[in-house]
């Protein structure tokens, strides 16, 4: 039989065993947050606890100091400030005098580093450089990852294996050939910390330092127009759209047949021909060729002739003209004769005609008036009531015509009295090459034409004094509002490019009274009259030089022709008026409007965010990490970080650097729980929360004496110390941002104290299972033992034993051993 205290011993030695190796510390003691991140000075929430319900006692280590032992609870929440770079932290659980547990906290202590570039700007092209991005005071330098790139292409990354947890410094290069192709392009050097999944949900994703290259470069004239049509007076070498590239800044001289010429100083009709541009800085030189021609309005050598022909012949007109380019217009007496050259064949003359030859071009036009006078036998003069005097020399004729001075719209009737205040006159009478004259008394006479439609007819009051013949001239002016006005502008411009805008006004006389009003909006931007003297309709053109800016997009540019005839005439102005057949389209390169940093909801599409200006509308690629994002692509929690947004239409390229922040409301880590605590025990209501931004997180509960709510780095812990039916019931936990508000119910249960034995009796019951399996082996082993001792050794009875003689086998068993 064995004794007691070896049932003892091998008791111990079970429980040991069930003791030993992390798998039972697994079992007997847990970290919530087994591995923390924060920085350095930074106080975090740690806690750990037990599933004993009355633990000997309860501790922290951080680094070689206990802290309070805390008896007979299942857990300790203990606020531990990162007070140092080499900070360790572990929890005890000791269950008895002979048996205690140990955790460590895995601690990442950072250091967010302070970075700075070094640049060997300006470089010359051809030659190697080296970029260099400084990192200070960076912690752990394990979790730094540090990478170059440009136009968001990486170029490098670095990472560092050395296991140093104390803030170091390190400095990353990067290697460049200098080309003219990287002018202007920027260079960033970009810091992160990857600190894993723990990383804090504030800690910024990186940081970035950017720097512009200034690379020197000989001058080059990669694209210049070769030939250009240039308007006289109005353009000048200086305005040729040639693209010339150098750095540093280039100066551009022109040459014509040469000679140096000053650019600034507008072209005129005899300096059509090649022009020479030559670039040159520092670096070198570079030179192209241009074919100017000049163009200008039409003009004639004259704008009226006269000519008398005989009746039935042929006649030749011509219209001399100077000017580039010239398209030519002949009418005949109001009609159209259908002729685009210089002359115009007029064939079998019988009667007066008028003939108008217009010429004109984009920049204007002139016109000239041929009258033909047909030579025929003309019937004598009447004659007045005496014989006609010589006339004498002039001094004063008493003559009043009413009115002086009339203003006659085309085609309208005209009458003109005439009053001779002399006492004694020998007749009076009008001499008109149209209309009727009418002798009211002998005093008086009156012209009257039913229709004014002569450009070039006259009429005089003629009077005989007896010893010499006077007359007066009314001075007549016929006009005629235009037929038509029209507004040419392009189908579409490109901002910042000048164009020349036309308004041509068809058949206006007299051409010297008009004045042409442009209009942008409500406002006159323009006022042109003309200097040219024409008392026969004539068709005009007004220009107007505009530079195209976006906001004319969408205006209608307005022209007014009005006629101002003096105080004589019409009120109010004769005016016609006409608009662009269609709004003005200017279209522009594209351009970003917002800041460096934007921010976005999960699940916005990233197209709404930061949309550039630009007509064509703009193509927007969102580029990270050198890869171009969907347009559809919806925004994830994990897609916060720098974006290179590229906008691109037909005019131009825009790049744009975002910082893209991703905000979401809240999440928690786990849902609805139940807990249940005896009376007396303690409780522990634990509330983990994510969110951008970082999300408040408090409880809704009655309040009690023995309820204390902890709050930390994106949780919330309720302890309720030695709890009570009071304290039973439903326990809120809400986290909320600006994205939303999020809740999870705690229920807080007690249980019966005959209920809380069950655990304890199923436990005790195992323990004496196992002890009982552990006795039953050893006593098989012991008496497998004994049985071999059986096989090596012979029994010999007494001497005495009537049985003396007799031996037995080893391997026989005597029968009173089975007794």
């Amino acid at each position: 039989m064995l004794h007691p205290r070896w049932i003892l011993g091998f008791w111990i030695m079970g429980m040991l065993s069930l003791c030993d190796g992390d798998d039972t510390c697994d079992t007997w003691l847990l970290l919530d947050t087994p591995e923390i991140v924060g920085e350095l000075g930074e106080n975090m929430l740690v806690n750990c606890s037990t599933p004993e319900d009355s633990p000997d006692a309860m501790f922290w280590t951080i680094g070689s100091t206990e802290s309070k032992h805390e008896d007979e609870k299942n857990f300790y929440l203990l606020t531990l400030p990162l007070s140092d770079w080499n900070m360790t932290a572990k929890c005890t659980v000791k269950l008895s005098e002979t048996f205690e547990c140990s955790k460590d906290v895995k601690i990442t202590v950072y250091k967010i580093p302070f970075m700075r570039l070094s640049s060997p700007f300006p470089i010359i092209e051809k030659n190697d450089y080296e970029l260099k991005c400084d990192i200070y005071n960076v912690a752990p330098v394990r979790s730094l990852r540090v990478t170059w790139y440009t136009r968001n292409e990486t170029l490098h990354t670095q990472t560092f294996s050395d296991a140093t947890v104390t803030p170091v410094n390190v400095s990353v290069t990067l290697n460049i050939t200098a080309d003219r192709k990287l002018q202007g392009r920027n260079f960033t050097c970009k810091v992160e910390l990857d600190l894993g999944p723990l990383e804090p949900e504030f800690l910024p994703p990186s940081q970035s330092l950017t720097m512009t290259t200034d690379v020197l470069y000989p001058p080059m004239i990669p694209l210049c127009q070769v030939e250009v049509i240039a308007e006289e007076h109005k353009y000048s070498m200086d305005m040729v759209p040639c693209y010339v590239d150098g750095n540093p800044e280039v100066t551009v001289q022109w040459y014509f047949g040469g000679n140096l010429i000053d650019a600034s100083k507008p072209l005129t009709r005899g300096r059509s021909g090649t022009y020479k541009a030559v670039a040159e800085n520092r670096l070198g030189r570079s030179e192209t060729s241009v074919v100017v021609k000049v163009e200008y309005a039409p003009e004639l050598r004259d704008d009226m002739e006269e000519r008398v022909v005989d009746e039935g012949v042929n006649v030749s007109l011509s219209c001399e003209a100077e000017g580039s380019p010239l398209f030519f217009n002949w009418t005949c007496d109001g009609q159209n004769m259908n002729v685009s050259t210089s002359v115009l064949n007029v064939t079998h003359v019988t009667t007066t005609r008028s003939c108008m030859c217009v010429v004109h071009n984009y920049l204007g036009a002139a016109s000239k008036i041929i009258r033909l006078h047909v030579m025929r036998p003309q019937p004598p003069p009447m004659p007045l009531a005496v014989t006609t005097p010589e006339p004498a020399a002039d001094t004063g004729c008493p003559l009043t015509l009413v009115p002086a001075e009339a203003t006659v719209r085309f085609g309208d009737p005209v009458t003109i009295n005439c009053t001779s205040s002399a006492s004694a006159i020998l007749g009076i009478t009008w001499e008109a090459s149209t209309g009727e004259a009418t002798l009211v008394d002998v005093t008086v006479a009156t012209w009257s034409l039913r229709q004014m439609t002569s450009w070039s007819g006259e009429a005089r009051c003629i009077v005989n004094l007896g010893d010499r013949l006077c007359s007066e001239m009314p001075i007549i002016t016929l006009y005629k509002p235009p037929d038509n006005v029209f507004v040419r502008i392009p189908d579409q411009m490109e901002e910042g490019v000048d164009y020349l805008l036309a308004c041509d006004i068809i058949s206006v006389a007299p051409v010297q009274n008009l004045k042409v009003k442009w209009y942008y909006g409500s406002e006159v931007t323009q006022i042109q009259t003309f200097n040219k003297t024409s008392a026969a309709p004539v068709n005009v053109s007004s220009t107007f030089n505009v530079t195209a800016k976006r906001e004319h997009n969408g205006e209608r540019f307005r022209c007014e022709a009005e006629l101002d005839l003096g105080p004589n005439g019409p009120q109010p102005l004769p005016r016609v008026a006409a608009e662009a057949p269609s709004p003005a389209v200017v279209q522009y390169k594209p351009s970003f409007a917002c800041g460096p940093y934007g921010e976005v909801t999960e699940d916005d599409v990233l197209q709404t965010v930061c949309e550039p200006d630009g007509l064509p509308r703009p193509v927007v690629a969102w580029i990270r990490d050198g890869k171009e994002l969907e347009s559809s692509h919806r925004c994830k929690k994990n897609d916060s970080g720098i974006y290179l947004l590229r906008a691109t239409n037909e005019h131009g390229t825009a790049d744009h650097e975002l910082n893209l922040d991703v905000l979401y409301a809240p999440l928690f880590s786990k849902g609805n729980s139940t807990v249940k605590v005896t009376p007396g025990e303690d409780a522990i209501l634990e509330c983990f929360a994510v969110g951008n931004p970082s999300p408040e997180i408090g409880w809704i509960f009655h309040p009690a004496a023995n309820v204390v709510n902890a709050t930390g780095w994106r949780c919330s812990v309720l302890t309720v110390s030695k709890a009570t039916s009071t304290n039973a019931g439903v326990y809120i936990c809400v986290a909320t941002n600006k994205v939303g508000r999020v809740t999870r119910f705690d229920t807080l249960l007690m249980k019966d104290q005959s209920s809380t034995l069950l655990p304890q009796v199923f436990w005790a019951l195992l323990i004496l299972l196992a002890v009982v399996m552990i006795i039953g082996l050893i006593v098989c082993l012991m008496t497998c033992k004994n049985t071999r001792k059986h096989q090596q050794y012979s029994f010999v009875p007494s001497s005495s034993n009537n049985d003396s003689k007799r031996s037995y086998p080893l391997n026989e068993v005597p029968e009173w051993m089975h007794t």
